[in-house]
């Protein structure tokens, strides 16, 4: 007999990461307000680092955010805040670091016969980067098809209308 699942109410989840999704991509890529319904645009090209170009996987976000709350961090410190809900091994942790290493994620230095890494770049402007990331992928760059989208798949509370047209203008008191 197999242990009840918890109840996973997951529109409400994906509302949520939408809704905080929309919000972010007003606040940090809205450049003119007549930009909200513009039709979807090419991403434009820009030097960047691998992170960039490839983000975070949802196993590499777990570290950076253990990086982030407290740095630096060694090896064995990371691996035991991770057991419980990974369970990955020092191997594993390892792994990690390295692929974050590549990425130009975090930097590692050598502590006597140990090694400690640290974030290179703020929590901040990882979720700007992801977020960018998303709507390019997704939506071709366009916030106003991705607002349309959101939308049109499910109603928008009075608190969610209320939070975007605060938000639509401050961007459009900010080009005054």
């Amino acid at each position: 007999m197999t242990a009840p699942r918890p109840v996973f109410r997951a529109g409400a989840v994906f509302s949520a990461f939408l809704l905080t999704n929309v919000i972010l991509c007003a606040i940090f890529r809205l450049t003119n307000v007549s930009n909200v319904l513009a039709p979807a645009r090419a991403p434009e090209r820009r030097e960047e680092t691998d992170m960039g170009k490839t983000g975070l996987s949802d196993g590499e976000w777990r570290i950076m955010n253990l990086l982030w709350e407290r740095s630096p961090r060694r090896v064995p410190e990371l691996t035991e805040a991770l057991a419980g809900d990974t369970g990955w091994s020092r191997a594993t942790v390892n792994i990690m670091l390295t692929r974050l290493e590549e990425k130009g994620a975090v930097r590692m230095e050598a502590r006597g016969r140990s090694k400690v890494y640290y974030p290179l770049f703020s929590q901040a402007d990882a979720r700007r980067k992801e977020t960018a990331r998303f709507l390019d992928r997704l939506y071709g760059g366009s916030l106003g098809l991705m607002v349309s989208s959101f939308a049109g798949q499910q109603a928008l509370s009075k608190e969610d209308v209320k939070a975007l047209r605060a938000l639509l203008d401050e961007a459009e008191n900010k080009e005054n």
